[in-house]
C-alpha cells in the first residue's frame, strides 16, 4: 500500500511541505493575537479597562489557570513552539536550495523565540522545549527564566544570520 505523507511526515522534506510547516507557525501566531495575548497583556492595565459585561478577573487579578485566556495562550504559544521544534529538526532533510531552507529555519528560530518571550513574561520559570515531540509526555520540567531567556536570544542570533537581509516574500 502507499504510504500515507502527513502521517510519517514525509510532507516536510519537500520544500513546499516545509513551507506549508512554517506557514503553520504563523497561524498559531494569528491565534494569539484574535484574543488571548491582548487579553494577558493590555487587559486590566491603564491601556484597557473591562466594560460592565467583560472578564472582571482580569481587571481583578484573579485570573486562574483554567480562564480560557491563560489555556489558550499557553496552548496556543506551546502548539507554534511544536511547529517550529518540528521544521528545525527536520531541515536537513528539507529537499530545497540552503537558502530557502535557511529562510525557514531562521522563520522557525524568530518565531519560537517569540513565542517564549511571550510565555516567559506571562509565566516566569517554563518548560523549554527545543526538540520535535514525537511521543505523548506526561511530565515537564520548568526552566528558569534566565536559561529561557539565553535561548530567546540564541534563536534570535541565529534568525539573524539565518534570514535574508531582503524579505523573499511579504
Amino acid at each position: 500500500g502507499t504510504l500515507n505523507p502527513y502521517e510519517h511526515g514525509e510532507c516536510y522534506v519537500t520544500e513546499d511541505g516545509a513551507s506549508d510547516l512554517v506557514n503553520s507557525i504563523y497561524s498559531y501566531v494569528q491565534s494569539l493575537h484574535r484574543v488571548d495575548i491582548w487579553a494577558l497583556t493590555d487587559m486590566g492595565t491603564d491601556i484597557w479597562m473591562v466594560g460592565g459585561d467583560g472578564p472582571k478577573e482580569i481587571n481583578n487579578y484573579t485570573l486562574s489557570t483554567s480562564e480560557g485566556y491563560v489555556t489558550n495562550f499557553w496552548n496556543w504559544s506551546y502548539l507554534g513552539i511544536t511547529a517550529a521544534n518540528t521544521l528545525i529538526g527536520r531541515a536537513d532533510g528539507i529537499k530545497a536550495p540552503a537558502a530557502t531552507v535557511n529562510d525557514f529555519v531562521g522563520q522557525a528560530k524568530f518565531l519560537r523565540a517569540w513565542f517564549y518571550h511571550n510565555l516567559v513574561m506571562q509565566f516566569g520559570d517554563l518548560p523549554l522545549v527545543l526538540e520535535e515531540v514525537k511521543e505523548v509526555q506526561t511530565t515537564a520540567t520548568r526552566t528558569p527564566v534566565a536559561k529561557v531567556y539565553e535561548q530567546i536570544i540564541k534563536d534570535l542570533k541565529d534568525a539573524e544570520t539565518l534570514l535574508p537581509d531582503t524579505p523573499t516574500q511579504w
